[in-house]
């Protein structure tokens, strides 16, 4: 079916698929509206076309926000909701379903859970109840307890060669400029420019504590530039390039000089973790529980160096975007271009490898208890994993690729999507239903039919 808002300058196309589409007449585009997971029968505007009630074959109905995409879904039919109403008033919702009731539903004039950034989200990190987001055009930090946002830096194309690099707490910036150059920014101070490299800079990075930034480059130097003066000082100066580095919390530096592998520490001291083709890194990273090293190969490999020892991770030859550290440093999650996640443990040895995303896996985080994963998409949705059975569930909502996920609680994630949203999920549970349950259920369906993106539910 298609459907007018009232204003007659957009409509609503929805039918057989889960999907909504909403159009705009006048530029031609259109938005994806994502929460149901079967065919909807029906769909009513508010009056002022800022909303939608929409009546699905998956057992329920949902209130839209069309500022922002989101939805509040009025659970509690036991069959297709077949039509569903707004009062004269808009303050409540009629539903009528195949199980033969009609149930009525206060209307919520606020959708919780949907932060509007307006941009699509490059990063995200996130601290207690602060998330700390970059886009194209600002860094920005958001209280989600709140839903209050405070811009800390706007950036643009006049920025020249990228969008900067905020420190930790997001109080500084770093900025490429034109010639080598990089500009150190403060809300509270001049900018400082920090000069000395003589060709291309090929990584920057802040220290964990915020109080230096590193940058390497082809010229052969790494240095360090103390962020409150932007006095220099350099730790390597060699005549390979210095393609890459990461720092630790403990100020060790791991670093890349032509074809090797450098371990720095803090007392001035350096060695040699390895040498040639098996210690070519496209990125090297220290992982935020025990501070050991994880370097990401040239031939996809993945190595995690911990003091002398070192273990290979495998990945089949397949790239790994993302990791993530379980809280007790024993297991690690990958995200994997072949569109899965993989569990490994410490030693090596692979756990699981989790199938069901239908594009590029973006981010991976575990959960509070180490218990369970969760994983974000290009395919525009989020998983939740359960280790040892591999049951999953899966969040929909996003409009765009999901680009990073964390969890706020035990029960709660966050993610960051290419939609300009961020948003907050109450975790759905992963425990079968009981023999009672699904004979209650089964007993009063008219169909049935096993979801693919949940297998373990009915």
């Amino acid at each position: 079916d298609v459907l007018w808002a009232p204003d007659g300058k957009s409509v609503v196309v929805y039918g057989k698929i889960p999907d909504i589409y909403w159009v705009d007449l006048a530029t031609r585009t259109s938005k994806e509206l994502r929460g149901h997971t079967d065919s909807i029968y029906m769909a009513q505007f508010t009056s002022d076309g800022r909303g939608l009630l929409t009546a699905g074959d998956d057992q329920t109905a949902r209130l839209w926000n069309l500022a922002d995409g989101s939805s509040t879904a009025l659970l509690g039919h036991e069959d297709d909701v077949y039509r569903a109403r707004f009062s004269p008033s808009e303050e409540l919702a009629a539903t009528s379903s195949l199980d033969g009731s009609i149930r009525i539903w206060p209307v919520p004039r606020k959708q919780p859970g949907v932060l509007m950034e307006g941009q699509p989200i490059q990063e995200m990190s996130f601290t207690g109840d602060t998330a700390l987001v970059r886009t194209e055009v600002a860094v920005a930090r958001w209280q989600l307890d709140r839903g209050t946002r405070d811009q800390l830096f706007a950036t643009g194309p006049h920025d020249g060669f990228g969008i900067g690099q905020p420190s930790p707490d997001g109080t500084r910036l770093v900025v490429h400029k034109p010639g080598w150059v990089l500009e150190l920014r403060s809300k509270d101070h001049p900018p400082i420019e920090l000069r000395g490299h003589k060709a291309l800079i090929s990584h920057v990075e802040w220290s964990r504590d915020g109080r230096y930034v590193y940058s390497a480059s082809f010229d052969g130097t790494l240095r360090r530039w103390d962020a409150e003066t932007g006095a220099p000082t350099i730790l390597v100066q060699s005549e390979a390039p210095v393609r890459g580095f990461a720092v630790a919390a403990d100020g060790r530096v791991a670093v890349q000089v032509g074809s090797d592998a450098l371990m720095l520490h803090p007392d001035g001291t350096q060695e040699t973790l390895g040498t040639g083709a098996a210690w070519c890194g496209t990125k090297a990273e220290f992982e935020r529980v025990r501070d050991r090293l994880l370097i990401h190969r040239c031939d996809n490999g993945l190595v995690l160096v911990d003091g002398k020892r070192v273990v290979e991770l495998p990945t089949e030859g397949y790239a790994v975007s993302r990791i993530a550290v379980s809280p007790d440093g024993h297991l690690f999650a990958g995200a994997t271009a072949d569109r899965t996640v993989r569990v490994w443990d410490d030693t090596g040895r692979q756990l699981s490898k989790l199938w069901g995303h239908k594009d590029l896996v973006m981010d991976v985080a575990f959960s509070p208890d180490g218990k369970e994963v969760a994983s974000a998409s290009y395919d525009r949705t989020i998983r939740i994993w359960q280790l040892g059975t591999q049951r999953h569930r899966v969040l929909r909502g996003h409009a765009g690729a999901v680009s990073h996920v964390a969890w706020r609680s035990q029960n709660e994630l966050v993610s960051g999507s290419q939609d300009g949203t961020l948003r907050l999920w109450q975790v759905p549970s992963l425990d079968l239903p009981t023999e009672i349950q699904v004979t209650a259920r089964l007993k009063a369906a008219t169909t049935a039919m096993i979801d693919v993106d949940k297998p373990t539910t009915l």
